[in-house]
């Protein structure tokens, strides 16, 4: 079944990186805006369990939107080697050209500050992390690469973790 929220320019399908992803139906430019994703804001202490989903998107200092279950969000697949980004009023940006019937890849440590979250990654691609951390503990290229789409309270948070006595971000990659 196709959420309500995916118009006729996507499509969802197997994925060979999770199970099933989204696919867009027409070649995308970058810069180009593909939808946004919606929901609901939930502010939670890093210290919690809050058991939050992959598709959880950071927006600040402990504060996350939770994207509707027909958001298209739901389907966008974590990859090392991205080719959107959540931006400014979280609209889902191509930071690359987008062939017609690809895949729509996020890199989800540009959606996370949590300094305790993690996830194993199956993108399986040649600059694949194989562990994905939050945005302060990927590399400075990667941050000086993202930084330009990403929202500034989502930057200013980022900061604040950074600055904490016990940050052991990557210098390089």
């Amino acid at each position: 079944m196709i959420p309500a929220d995916i118009d006729n320019s996507f499509r969802v399908a197997p994925s060979p990186i999770h199970g099933r992803g989204l696919f867009s139906v027409r070649a995308r430019r970058p810069g180009e805006a593909l939808y946004v994703v919606r929901g609901e804001i939930v502010n939670l202490s890093f210290d919690e369990d809050y058991g939050h989903g992959a598709n959880w998107i950071g927006t600040g200092w402990e504060t996350w939107l939770v994207p509707e279950r027909r958001n298209p969000m739901t389907f966008t697949n974590h990859c090392c080697e991205p080719n959107v980004i959540v931006s400014n009023g979280f609209a889902v940006v191509a930071i690359e050209a987008i062939p017609a019937s690809s895949e729509v890849l996020l890199d989800y440590a540009t959606t996370e500050i949590d300094p305790l979250w993690r996830m194993r990654c199956r993108c399986d691609r040649p600059h694949c992390r194989k562990q994905v951390r939050s945005y302060p503990f990927i590399s400075e290229a990667l941050r000086a690469r993202y930084a330009p789409y990403l929202p500034l309270a989502f930057l200013d948070a980022a900061k604040i973790v950074m600055a904490s006595s016990g940050f052991q971000g990557q210098r390089s990659r």
